[in-house]
């Protein structure tokens, strides 16, 4: 509750964007921007999510694809076996602002 801070951009999945109105009309600010970011667990059908992930990355193989999180870096990454038999998987990051 700093009373410099007059704007504020929140940043979150859904459930975070709802917790954050719940208390939204305690804070004294005059402005209020929030970006709302998709929930990797809340993709409506695994095509959707795939569909996502092939123009997301197109780079990666989408069979290789192990998983992916949206961070709070802003960045969504996603982890894939790059195929070089590696023990731990590697990941490509991209900004929310380069989805499509």
């Amino acid at each position: 509750n700093s009373p410099e801070i007059q704007k504020l951009l929140f940043c979150g999945v859904g459930c975070a964007v709802q917790a954050f109105r719940a208390i939204q009309h305690t804070l004294p600010l005059e402005e209020v921007y929030v970006l709302g970011t998709n929930c990797a667990d809340n993709s409506p059908t695994p095509e959707m999510a795939r569909e996502f992930l092939n123009r997301s990355v197109p780079e990666v193989d989408n069979g290789k694809i192990l998983g992916y999180e949206f961070m709070q870096d802003f960045r969504v990454h996603v982890k894939y076996d790059d195929g070089k038999g590696s023990s731990s998987p590697s990941y490509e990051k991209k900004p929310y602002f380069c989805l499509p």
